[in-house]
């Protein structure tokens, strides 16, 4: 770990933007048209999981592509912005498993997760309630009310800025091993995937059980972007949501229906 470390210190400002660019642009154009091509290919056997039953045309599914490319170029001026911190010294980051501890590594990620939700509600939320920033910037998301796997980046590029800060500033206020970071970033990408891709993989008899009522649904955000999206800002749970009284009063109603129709199917 230590040569990780004297590495990742030492290494010019443009090979680390370089790498890590390169390390979003080979993971996004090899994992997300995967996906999308499984669901083509897979097609009427799994239509009944689908949201709504219209798919975008590929001039949307273009577009998407092209503002996703701009998005992650942003996405390497925040990478550039973390190693200003970490060479600064500005960063709790450790390379060294023992320094404290593997609980204390896997709380750490909840942590951050905890930490990114809340700061994805709130900047979520200021961009449907602020005009100016809602018609300037975040609307350009919104041009997709029938999302699909490559809307997840398909953002302005003031949004791409500040859609990773979370992940920047984390370590500056948390001790974290390198690897946490990475680890909730990957975890996070994985529920946004989830809220884009247009289909409710949730089982009907788990939807509503335990703590999993508190998980967000595929559903849901699929509501958002359908409905004008003016609620429903959450990432991961609908704890922010419920707290503040944006859960859509719909979304229930709409889960009732994917879940009728996936019956009928």
């Amino acid at each position: 770990m230590s040569l990780l470390s004297h590495s990742f210190s030492h290494a010019s400002w443009s090979h680390l933007y370089l790498l890590f660019l390169s390390y979003r642009f080979l993971r996004y154009f090899i994992l997300y048209p995967a996906i999308f091509f499984t669901f083509c290919f897979l097609g009427d056997r799994i239509a009944q999981y689908r949201i709504q039953a219209k798919h975008p045309s590929k001039k949307t599914i273009l577009r998407e592509l092209t503002l996703s490319i701009s998005t992650f170029i942003c996405f390497g001026l925040n990478t550039l912005l973390a190693v200003y911190f970490y060479k600064k010294g500005g960063y709790h980051l450790y390379f060294d498993w023992k320094a404290l501890g593997i609980p204390y590594f896997f709380f750490s990620i909840i942590l951050i997760l905890v930490f990114h939700e809340i700061y994805h509600y709130s900047y979520h939320r200021f961009m449907h309630t602020n005009a100016w920033f809602y018609r300037h910037v975040h609307s350009t998301h919104h041009r997709f009310p029938n999302p699909t796997v490559f809307t997840s980046y398909a953002f302005h590029p003031i949004e791409a800025l500040l859609h990773p800060l979370a992940f920047v500033i984390a370590p500056l206020i948390l001790p974290l091993h390198f690897l946490a970071p990475m680890i909730a970033l990957l975890i996070s990408e994985a529920f946004n995937i989830m809220g884009h891709a247009g289909y409710e993989w949730m089982p009907q008899k788990w939807a509503n059980k335990g703590l999993l009522r508190l998980l967000n649904k595929s559903t849901f955000h699929n509501y958002h972007h359908s409905h004008g999206g003016r609620q429903n800002y959450s990432l991961y749970t609908t704890v922010m949501d419920e707290l503040f009284n944006t859960h859509a009063k719909g979304n229930q109603a709409e889960l009732s229906r994917v879940y009728e129709k996936r019956r009928k199917d």
